[in-house]
């Protein structure tokens, strides 16, 4: 009786000290998250006002709430009196609110604050997420980083690597879809069906970024037996489309009016394009073609953290072959950097070689004209750097495999 009780004492004990670390961590992301959002009020808010890609849908979305449609000329009004004090011309970015409205209920706290504290808010929880992805990385790998590597994955993923800090400065939503997508991936490894299908609904503020990525992590759930993964996330999608409708009515047409308007005014760079007819098609046919034969090898051997390799290949392809709005969108090739950085872990050539490719878009800025050119360059070079991170991987053991060689 007396074991009995110690090993119940001891059970426990280990909840409660799990619920411990979990209150301290929630505490201290808090505490982080605060900090950055003050940071971001006093730095960035004050000076620029309502001047964020956050405000069109901070109009829109209080509009859904409301139960009006967000795609009418009067919202569009708002969103270009509130950040322009004035009515755009046709022919620049209308600014207008271009996305599914059920963002409206993902991200509901947000539009019930004043704009000035929500997009302070936001910025300081970007990055925050920014902060947060490297170490799920690691944690995925199985990969116990030094505390000075850490800091350099920390700080060249965040600042030298460009994109994330353009993301943030306008307030996008790409940090946002890039860490769900790995939240999800990372609970799938970890047996949490039900984060994982949660993760993937918040991916849903931006579905035409997110859908390619999201499915392809569904299909992986489902081959690795996570059916429930795709059921929640299933019933969660239905739920949402039709709370959209039942607040707004029928919005598609007026959803798709929009998109084909925006290409008109804001020119969105298909990258294989830059190269003209027939070069385009054949690069992206090829880079498709390419991708498909090694995402299959992957899918058929299940080498070693397949999953992670598949998941950096299918966010680089996402940047070549898919009509690109800004640069910004550019974050997801993180995962391709951070799998060269553990392939080369024990050469200091291969973390010189790895943080210089985040250095590569200052380069890009500096002698590119036009700009647009990194749309295509900049995925190109992400696509070799995993291709001969792979390889290195396959054929160099591991330091543990190392320990026990003859």
């Amino acid at each position: 009786m007396q074991s009995k009780n110690s090993r119940f004492a001891s059970l426990t004990w280990w909840r409660a000290s799990r619920i411990r670390r979990f209150l301290l961590a929630g505490g201290v992301l808090g505490g982080v998250w605060l900090i950055l959002a003050l940071a971001t009020y006093w730095g960035v808010v004050r000076p620029r006002e309502h001047r964020f890609d956050f405000y069109p849908r901070w109009v829109g979305a209080r509009s859904v709430l409301q139960g009006q449609s967000p795609y009418t000329e009067a919202t569009t009004r708002r969103i270009q009196e509130g950040m322009f004090h004035t009515t755009l011309p046709p022919t620049e970015d209308q600014h207008r609110f271009l996305y599914a409205p059920f963002l409206a209920l993902l991200l509901w706290p947000f539009w019930k604050m004043p704009f000035t504290i929500a997009i302070s808010l936001w910025g300081g929880l970007q990055l925050t997420m920014l902060l947060i992805m490297p170490l799920l990385w690691a944690q995925l790998l199985r990969w116990r980083p030094s505390p000075i590597q850490i800091a350099l994955l920390e700080i060249f993923s965040i600042a030298i690597f460009r994109y994330p800090l353009n993301g943030y400065l306008l307030g996008q939503f790409a940090t946002w879809v890039f860490f769900w997508t790995l939240f999800a991936l990372w609970s799938l490894h970890k047996g949490h069906p039900i984060w994982a299908a949660g993760a993937l609904l918040a991916t849903l503020v931006k579905p035409e970024m997110a859908l390619p990525v999201t499915l392809l992590i569904l299909a992986v759930a489902w081959r690795e037996g996570h059916l429930k993964v795709v059921g929640l996330w299933l019933a969660g999608a239905l739920l949402l489309w039709g709370w959209s409708h039942w607040q707004i009515g029928f919005w598609e047409p007026a959803y798709v009016a929009g998109l084909r308007a925006y290409r008109h005014y804001a020119r969105p760079v298909w990258p294989p394009a830059l190269l003209g007819w027939p070069w385009s098609l054949m690069v992206a046919l090829g880079i498709l073609g390419w991708a498909g034969h090694w995402g299959g090898t992957l899918w058929r051997t299940r080498a070693k953290h397949w999953t992670l390799w598949l998941f950096a290949g299918a966010w680089t392809v996402f940047l070549l072959v898919w009509p690109q709005t800004g640069d910004y969108t550019a974050v997801v090739g993180l995962p391709v950097i951070w799998l060269w950085l553990w392939a080369h872990r024990d050469t200091v050539w291969g973390w010189v070689l790895g943080l210089a490719v985040c250095g590569l878009p200052w380069v890009f800025w500096r002698v590119l004209r036009p700009l647009r050119w990194e749309y295509l360059l900049l995925p190109l070079v992400l696509w070799g750097v995993l291709w001969v991170a792979w390889r290195h991987a396959q054929t160099t053991p591991s330091g543990a495999e190392r320990a026990e060689a003859p």
